[in-house]
């Protein structure tokens, strides 16, 4: 029961917190990481053109053979049930290697494009949520320990300013919706109300004093 009392009074910190913040003011900003995302298909590029030489390879292997897997370039059924006849299998392996590593990096290649057309924070926006990690007084302090989000002013850190580039903004709204934007745009408008006012009034006194004349 003790143990419950405690729990109850330690204050939402680190990812929790974070994480209550970016959904409570549609401010969710991350980390694309495309330079490992690029690398990673390069990679997978390597992978596919190694296969792409092995199963031409075989191919040529096979179809200089004296039995039925010289119809395999062209018969596909005899490609398909080779193992199951005792002839080998090995460049109908090959192809499903193939098949299902070109479907790996065609999905890749696909995040990857989603990645560089969604849209991307500010350098003002991604100090916002910068300085919300760090300060008490507006509610943050998230007393992060990792190397990602501990020291903000590192280059391991994902909201460092060299990383502005590599981050994503995931937000349902428009951009002139952000926090600065709710912060500043009731005052000014607010002014811009009563100097619009201000105006009307001054014009109106003045039509007055012309009638009056």
């Amino acid at each position: 029961m003790a143990h419950d009392r405690t729990r109850a009074r330690i204050r939402p910190r680190g990812y929790p917190k974070l994480a209550g913040f970016m959904v409570e003011h549609d401010y969710v900003m991350i980390r694309q990481f495309r330079q490992l995302a690029v690398q990673d298909l390069l990679y997978l590029q390597a992978e596919i053109c190694e296969l792409e030489h092995d199963l031409a390879k075989q191919g040529m292997i096979d179809a200089n053979a004296s039995d039925e897997r010289r119809y395999y370039d062209r018969e596909w059924w005899y490609l398909h049930q080779g193992e199951s006849r005792g002839t080998g299998g090995e460049q109908w392996k090959l192809a499903l290697r193939v098949r299902a590593k070109l479907r790996e990096y065609y999905s890749a290649v696909q995040q990857y494009q989603s990645m560089i057309s969604s849209q991307r924070p500010s350098q003002q926006q991604r100090k916002e949520l910068q300085n919300y990690i760090n300060s008490d007084s507006m509610g943050g302090l998230c007393q992060f320990l990792g190397k990602d989000l501990a020291e903000l002013e590192s280059s391991t850190s994902v909201y460092d300013p060299s990383h502005l580039h590599d981050l994503l903004f995931l937000r349902e709204d428009s951009m002139e919706n952000d926090c600065l934007s709710r912060m500043i745009a009731g005052p000014i408008l607010e002014g811009l109300h009563r100097l619009f006012r201000l105006v009307k009034v001054r014009k109106s006194v003045r039509s007055q004093l012309i009638r009056w004349r």
